[in-house]
């Protein structure tokens, strides 16, 4: 049967009542609606001009059948009445972050309770709690979703649709709990990715060895993306050892990249230890992460004229199998005044651009 507001009802075998009377109403107006072929009910008072169906709002109109999928008619409606209706449809507890005042106008069929509000929130942020599926179905049952706005977000929520479970199972530290969970343990990626999206707005102290842990050991390098990238929005709070080892051995160049440009070459200028990260990240594997890792020691040089570790990375960086490392080296060298170096890549380099870059920085040392 269909539920469109609250509970579906069972209705008694052989029996018609009211209530069936008016589902199937209720069912066949959506039809009707879906296809174009009437308008919502609109109530005027008496001597009052009834507006064109085009200049005026219509009510969002959402149907779930456990068999079709939810379907949904939304012309200008706000997204709070939209969340609202489809928490009466299917049951899903919605939480809120902050105001959902914005209008939507919106039309899918036959979708998933899941795909259903992805498709209402569109670029929203939110995260979605499953229970296990029911016997004979394949995935897991949407049972809530929070959608909130941004890290460290308003921690004021609104309540749509119904709580179950037991009493205080939607308070805070319940809620970060379910999060933390769903983000180190759940089998898809994708929903570990908005639980980890989730965590600081949820706890901003609890998350942040969530946020590592997921970052080491999670086996899906966008997942181990997203949590380096929320362990970065504590800047200078942020555990340092994780984020050396997401620079130096993480498996995605991506991720090894983003922690060497967005933790250590910002602190490199006045971070010893910073440095030393990057000299060490010129082996990476990645020749563009060795690009930027020599840009980041040239940027160092230049305030650091006297440091001959980042001095020796750089005539080190002469030698790299990619020609496109090789020239990133040579204008730091030149600043330097390390003729002999590009001496050396003039005489020898291989790549006539890298050869002939080398002689150019040398001759202007004379």
């Amino acid at each position: 049967m269909v539920n469109i507001a609250g509970k579906p009802r069972q209705a008694a075998r052989g029996k018609t009542d009211l209530a069936d009377l008016r589902d199937a109403t209720r069912i066949a107006a959506a039809t009707l609606l879906f296809l174009g072929l009437m308008q919502p009910p609109v109530l005027s008072l008496a001597g009052e001009k009834t507006p064109p169906v085009s200049a005026r709002a219509r009510l969002p109109m959402i149907v779930y059948d456990q068999e079709v999928g939810v379907s949904a008619l939304i012309t200008a409606a706000s997204l709070q009445e939209v969340l609202q209706a489809f928490s009466d449809a299917t049951g899903v507890e919605i939480v809120t972050s902050g105001s959902a005042d914005e209008t939507i106008s919106l039309r899918f069929k036959g979708l998933s309770p899941d795909e259903a509000i992805r498709a209402i929130l569109g670029d929203r942020s939110s995260i979605g709690f499953y229970a296990d599926a029911d016997s004979g179905s394949e995935s897991a049952r949407l049972t809530k979703v929070w959608i909130f706005k941004g890290v460290a977000n308003s921690r004021k929520h609104n309540l749509i649709g119904k709580r179950r479970g037991k009493r205080g199972s939607s308070s805070g530290a319940n809620t970060f709990e379910s999060l933390k969970r769903q983000a180190l343990t759940d089998p898809s990626p994708g929903r570990r990715k908005r639980a980890i999206d989730a965590l600081i707005a949820a706890d901003e102290k609890k998350a942040k060895p969530a946020l590592a842990r997921a970052l080491l050991n999670d086996k899906n390098a966008e997942v181990r993306l997203a949590a380096l990238e929320n362990l970065l929005w504590y800047d200078e709070e942020a555990p340092r050892q994780p984020l050396v080892k997401a620079a130096l051995r993480d498996t995605s160049a991506e991720v090894r990249l983003l922690a060497i440009e967005e933790r250590f070459a910002e602190l490199a200028e006045d971070d010893p230890a910073a440095r030393r990260v990057l000299i060490q990240a010129l082996s990476d594997k990645n020749v563009n992460n060795r690009v930027v890792v020599v840009e980041a020691l040239a940027n160092v040089a230049s305030l650091e004229e006297d440091d001959e570790d980042v001095q020796r990375a750089l005539v080190r960086a002469l030698s790299d199998s990619d020609e496109r490392v090789r020239l990133a080296a040579i204008e730091p060298l030149e600043e330097l005044g390390l003729k002999k170096p590009l001496e050396k890549a003039a005489a020898n380099d291989p790549s006539t651009r890298v050869s002939t870059a080398a002689d150019e920085a040398a001759s202007g040392l004379d």
